[in-house]
């Protein structure tokens, strides 16, 4: 004798609205993969004849019925096509999942209890969970069965039918976690949970079959709509899951290929130098140098997928370091920064200022699978740099000196200075900034790349001398103000 599952629930409607928070990663994707227990994979959008068909485990079940391929096209369409897995059941309820990518119309459906997933049971006495056609309305409703057979609605609203051109996402899943006689069920449209049930259950062994298409009572008679993929999932979704699959449909891509689909680091795809007029010659070619009379430029820059990013400057034009490497000190912040999106606005910070005139920034990225460069890459690559260092370094001496001296002395630029101590030593050298006030003397030097230091001795206490090299503008204005503050 045949053995028939039966269900007995005990009716608590509970509606828990849920709400999209973040992309998911390639992980958890690779673990939806795993749990899916039958999938059909056609063109997404029925235009091709490219479909696979898959079954794990057949031992548990048999396949008996598939898709009408070369008739209708590559998706589950008219009489005939549909999937049916007989001998597989929920003997005991289980997290689990059906999705159906689907358009379809009011003249989509074969009768009025047409029904686009069941999930046990061929008659309405066998129970299950179903996703079906309203008997009196033109709607789609998330259902499951109660003791004796009733099919109850889950609490929630029903989409109504779409025109033929708009392909939807309809799931239903079943969550069971932690409870003991008790399944939360969800009803999606899409990313958006539109019907919940919460009922007790009890639940015996049979052998039914799971149904992608066919009509109540008739298991041969099916809905003329176009199923461009279907999928059993041995796991409950999420709103998060169901955005992410939505999302990848809406892209014409398969959820199968998913895992595989984002292995690759994010790439910027636009720069520009935001100080001043803005640059964005980078875009053509990053050896040309953006100028800037900001140590601290800030970089507005665009990337291929949603993304965090990190920044640094430095000298070298080989310094490669992916964003693991630059560390989390170094990411993009502010209001604008855009981090976890595509757009981005990102500013040196103090510590990396850009003290010599030709220098570099680096930018790395990764995105929310946490792929990123090898380690040694940075994303951007060198991004040449002509900056105004040594009129910043001049700038923050005059300010050094104003800090300390307040008034009544007189600076010179580029001023020789001879001088000779009482061992009757001389010297001679050109300094950047020199300031006398009464009878002392300050010289200050910064030292770039292609330049010498002087090495000027002091003579305490009418002559002080001081030169800076790789030293930000904050640096030397704080060292100058001491200095004069020290020795006036």
């Amino acid at each position: 004798m045949k053995k028939t599952t039966i269900w007995v629930f005990a009716m608590f409607l509970l509606f828990i609205p849920l709400a999209y928070s973040a992309p998911i990663s390639v992980a958890r994707f690779n673990n939806i993969i795993g749990n899916i227990t039958l999938y059909a994979t056609n063109d997404v959008n029925c235009t091709d004849d490219n479909s696979t068909y898959n079954i794990a485990g057949l031992a548990a079940g048999t396949l008996t019925q598939e898709p009408n391929i070369g008739v209708q096209g590559a998706c589950l369409y008219s009489n005939d096509d549909r999937v049916q897995w007989s001998g597989r059941h929920f003997d005991n309820i289980t997290n689990q999942t059906a999705l159906i990518w689907i358009n379809y119309s009011t003249s989509n459906f074969a009768s009025p209890e047409a029904f686009l997933f069941k999930g046990t049971g061929t008659s309405m006495g066998a129970g299950g969970v179903r996703i079906m056609k309203d008997n009196n309305e033109n709607t789609i409703i998330f259902t499951y069965s109660q003791a004796g057979g009733a099919e109850t609605g889950a609490s929630g609203s029903s989409p109504a039918f779409f025109s033929s051109a708009d392909y939807v996402l309809l799931g239903i899943s079943i969550n069971v976690t932690n409870m003991a006689n008790r399944a939360d069920i969800y009803g999606f449209l899409n990313e958006t949970v539109i019907a919940t049930a919460s009922p007790t259950f009890a639940s015996v062994t049979g052998n039914d079959s799971v149904n992608f298409g066919g009509r109540q009572g008739d298991d041969m008679l099916v809905v003329n709509a176009h199923m461009g993929e279907i999928l059993w999932i041995n796991m409950t979704l999420t709103t998060d899951d169901m955005a992410n699959i939505t999302k990848t449909f809406f892209n014409n891509q398969h959820l199968i290929k998913i895992a595989q689909a984002d292995t690759t680091p994010p790439s910027i795809t636009y720069f520009n130098l935001t100080n001043g007029n803005g640059c964005d010659v980078w875009n053509t070619d990053k050896n040309i140098a953006c100028n800037t009379t900001m140590g601290t430029p800030t970089v507005q820059f665009n990337t291929n997928e949603d993304a965090w990013c990190a920044i640094i400057g430095n000298s070298s034009s080989t310094l490669g370091k992916n964003y693991t490497e630059m560390g989390s000190s170094k990411s993009c912040t502010g209001a604008q920064a855009g981090e976890g999106t595509a757009s981005h606005l990102c500013t040196l910070r103090s510590e990396d200022e850009l003290i010599f005139e030709s220098s570099y920034i680096y930018i790395s990225c990764k995105d929310a699978s946490d792929n990123q460069n090898i380690s040694g890459i940075s994303t951007s690559g060198p991004l040449n740099v002509s900056v105004t260092a040594e009129a910043n370094a001049r700038d923050s001496i005059e300010q050094g000196i104003r800090n300390a001296l307040l008034s009544s002395y007189t600076t010179y630029t580029d001023q020789r200075i001879y001088a000779r101590n009482s061992a009757n030593t001389q010297a001679t050298g050109k300094f950047d900034k020199v300031v006398k006030k009464l009878g002392k003397i300050w010289a200050f030097n910064r030292i770039g790349h292609s330049e010498s230091h002087v090495n000027m001795f002091n003579i305490t206490p009418v002559l002080y001398t001081l030169e800076f090299s790789n030293r930000t503008t904050a640096y030397i204005e704080n060292q100058t103000t001491l200095l004069i503050n020290a020795t006036k």
